[in-house]
């Protein structure tokens, strides 16, 4: 008998596997498809395609792909020292809770993995031809998918397994686009007090999954304090750091600035810039208070000889860059309760010497607004004098209003649930539109177990929910034999 879904999902947790980091992940699904002599593909980019034969009375079903990305969010507390690069993860078991220490869990999209892997080592199962497609880099933009040679794949049917909620089938989501954008200047020496400006403690997130939270960007916020700063009195950036990820709300950021005495006298002391402070973190706080209660800003004060930071000009550059970019809900549906329409994530801000980097994800689900927001972008860019290029742009999934496999989805989750399950478009970028691109005959559904604060520190996964919709899978695999319609 082969393993379990659930250990598989502690094996896989125990290799590293961050975007841009697959080489253990894809040694070991190689060697498993290896052991159990299982024909295999693995293309030019990393992705992994493990077919699977038809079981006896099945033979006459198309094809069925089940997927789901290899790669992991890299995100962690500000006082974790994990190194995802080489160290695998601790995993905490708190009841039916199943969370990292410290770091995110990497259930996006480790569920996918594990089911496929269980799946893939049952000798009972029993289920048409599957080709179990493991992509490389979904979370730094859809990467694997996108350079993905599907012309060997012969599935007429696919399910996704990268939705973060049990009793929800995903049928559309939204297209994206990641900005890079990149301001360099000359860096200059002077004289002064660094103010050391943290913000910690906000919720952070998925910037698709939970646009419609509301919670704050630490990038943002910090590039308001700094606007708020600067407005009254001159002021050098000496670094700003934040994010870690393009689509990952940034729950962490610091930043440093070099401030004169006589522009600490326009305030009437450095008392004056610490109440100031101090004010602009209760603000924050109370504007905040529901969605991100542990809100916290600290300051500490050195006098120092900076011979790395920008000048006030560049300062002013890159402060009016950092607020001028499009943030947070840009607009929501006006056909659909509750769903973002457009929305843009200031996910990376990192300025070093000589250098300003900042990494902006948008989503939009309407072009006309993606092009609007692209052109703020771009508009930001050229009035600070910066460049910019798009690594990547990926397409939505468009709602199929007929579909034979979706209706079979429904009818057997209605025999193990006995309810309906829930229709959803989401606000997020999901592999289904590139394949669907690539693929147009297929016909998709994307679903999972119950995940909660995905690409955070707080990323949790129901392991009954993880049993449940295994079982739910199976059964309807098992449901497509040879007199099932499809």
């Amino acid at each position: 008998m082969g393993k379990t879904a659930l250990e598989y999902f502690r094996e896989i947790s125990a290799i590293p596997r961050p975007s841009g980091h697959m080489e253990g992940m894809r040694a070991y699904v190689k060697a498993f498809a290896e052991e159990r002599d299982l024909e295999h593909l693995e293309d030019s980019v990393g992705n992994i395609t493990i077919r699977r034969p038809a079981s006896a009375g099945y033979e006459k079903t198309a094809c069925l792909m089940l997927q789901g990305h290899m790669d992991m969010i890299a995100a962690k507390v500000s006082t974790s020292y994990h190194d995802f690069e080489t160290e695998p993860l601790t995993l905490i078991t708190d009841g039916d809770i199943l969370k990292a220490d410290g770091t995110t869990l990497g259930a996006d999209d480790g569920v996918a993995v594990a089911y496929m892997l269980a799946i893939l080592d049952d000798p009972a199962l029993k289920a048409p031809e599957l080709e179990c497609v493991f992509t490389v880099d979904e979370e730094t933009g859809l990467e694997g998918a996108n350079a993905m040679d599907c012309s060997a794949l012969r599935s007429k049917y696919m399910i996704n397994l990268d939705s973060p909620a049990e009793g929800v089938f995903t049928v559309s989501c939204a297209g994206g686009k990641r900005y890079d954008i990149t301001y360099t200047f000359q860096p200059v020496k002077r004289r002064g007090l660094v103010f050391s400006i943290t913000l910690s403690g906000l919720k952070g997130g998925h910037s698709g999954e939970d646009a419609h939270r509301g919670r704050a960007s630490a990038n943002v916020l910090m590039g308001e304090i700094l606007k708020r700063i600067d407005s009254s009195g001159s002021l050098c950036l000496s670094s700003f750091t934040g994010g870690s990820m393009d689509n990952a709300i940034p729950s962490y950021c610091t930043a440093e600035i070099q401030l004169t005495m006589d522009n600490i006298r326009t305030r009437h002391s450095m008392a004056g810039i610490e109440r100031e402070l101090e004010e602009i973190a209760a603000e924050f706080k109370a504007r905040y208070r529901g969605t991100d209660p542990d809100l916290e800003l600290s300051v500490s004060i050195r006098p120092e000889v900076h011979d790395y930071m920008c000048s006030e000009e560049d300062t002013k550059k890159i402060i009016a860059l950092i607020n001028g970019l499009p943030s947070g809900i840009i607009s929501m549906s006006d056909e659909i309760g509750g769903l973002v329409q457009s929305s843009s994530n200031l996910g990376i801000v990192d300025v070093y010497p000589g250098k300003a980097q900042i990494v902006a994800h948008m989503r939009s689900s309407e072009p006309a607004e993606m092009d609007a927001m692209s052109a703020q972008v771009e508009a930001c860019a050229k009035a600070a004098g910066a460049t910019w290029n798009i690594p990547s742009e990926y397409p939505g999934w468009a709602l199929q209003k007929e579909s034979r496999f979706r209706d079979l989805a429904t009818e057997v989750y209605r025999g193990m649930y006995g309810s309906e399950p829930e229709l959803e478009i989401i606000h997020a970028g999901l592999e289904c539109g590139i394949l669907k691109g690539k693929m147009p005959d297929l016909d998709i559904i994307s679903t999972g177990p119950n995940v909660w604060d995905l690409h955070s520190p707080d990323e949790r996964l129901s392991l009954s929910s993880f049993e449940r919709v295994y079982d739910y899978v199976v059964l309807l695999l098992s449901k497509m034999d040879d007199d099932c319609g499809l």
